[in-house]
């Protein structure tokens, strides 16, 4: 999922900011390892994931982490482990996604795969996913790394379900609960991921439900945005696949006249829900997903 050119940034404190520079450091020494290879054919997966990475983009996920983190009282070390692995995780579905997408631009730049190939480039996704995993490791509390490594995997597992979803159906369904299965599970779980490890490494469990339904339904909604201003680019793009689009759905589903309006209506009900269960999240924990609620809102 590509997020809107426009999107502002979160909203954030000094404190974030600070530790944002941190989790930036701690993704490239993640996929360096404990040593860089002296092969130079084996060192490129390792150039093309810190080229990757040092492309740019907006780190709202590892943002959503360190906000909820910080509110939450978690130790500043812990809340750069779980941002820097949910950027890891992030990164590498851009990097697959674009592999698979046929995409040659990523952040203004040329893909991974556009400029080391797409062997490298299936790699350096591989490099990425599996750094995330280091990275959450690093979590002080050992007796909560098992949690929050199987969160984390289940998370993942939930993606490629939804990944493959798309690959099977996506170009021919005509229903917007289709659609919405879709993309909850596509997208919707990387963006609840960050706030369920932060209230999972800091005790607060209990409110999981809540922080996953905010995110998956800010997920949705966030891909309707991307879908309605994208549409006529993706439509006169020449892919190597056919890409999921709420307002293709909605034209096959007898909707051809007012698709913008439905889909704009969809978008605003999934923007509702996530606010309600966003604002319910303890210590203000969910503050940035509502700043990105209205930073959204006001492009529709």
């Amino acid at each position: 999922m590509r997020p809107p050119t426009t999107l502002s940034p979160v909203s954030a404190t000094g404190e974030v900011d600070r530790l944002l520079k941190e989790v930036e450091a701690r993704m490239v020494n993640a996929v360096r390892g404990d040593s860089v290879s002296e092969d130079e054919i084996a060192a490129v997966s390792v150039s093309a994931a810190i080229y990757h990475l040092e492309s740019g983009g907006q780190r709202f996920r590892a943002r959503l982490a360190l906000g909820a983190g910080t509110a939450l009282g978690m130790a500043p070390r812990d809340a750069v482990a779980i941002a820097s692995a949910v950027e890891l995780l992030h990164n590498a579905s851009l990097v697959h996604d674009d592999l698979q997408d046929g995409e040659t631009e990523r952040r203004g730049l040329p893909t991974v795969a556009r400029v080391y190939g797409d062997s490298i480039a299936l790699c350096v996704g591989d490099l990425c996913l599996s750094s995330a995993y280091a990275a959450l490791a690093q979590f002080e509390n050992p007796s909560l790394v098992p949690k929050l490594l199987k969160l984390m995997h289940k998370r993942t597992a939930a993606v490629i379900r939804g990944q493959c979803a798309e690959f099977a159906t996506g170009d021919a369904i005509s229903q917007v609960t289709d659609y919405v299965k879709i993309v909850r599970e596509k997208s919707g779980v990387l963006l609840s991921l960050p706030l369920e490890l932060a209230l999972l490494g800091s005790g607060r469990a209990e409110w999981l439900g809540n922080a996953r339904s905010a995110a998956e339904n800010f997920g949705i909604a966030y891909q309707i945005v991307d879908d309605i201003q994208d549409y006529e680019r993706d439509s006169a793009n020449d892919r190597a696949r056919p890409c999921l689009n709420i307002l293709d759905v909605l034209m096959r589903g007898g909707h051809s006249e007012n698709s913008i309006r439905v889909a704009t209506e969809c978008a605003m009900w999934h923007f509702d829900l996530c606010a309600r269960d966003a604002a319910s999240l303890p210590h203000g924990s969910g503050n940035n997903l509502l700043a990105l609620i209205e930073s959204l809102r006001n492009q529709l």
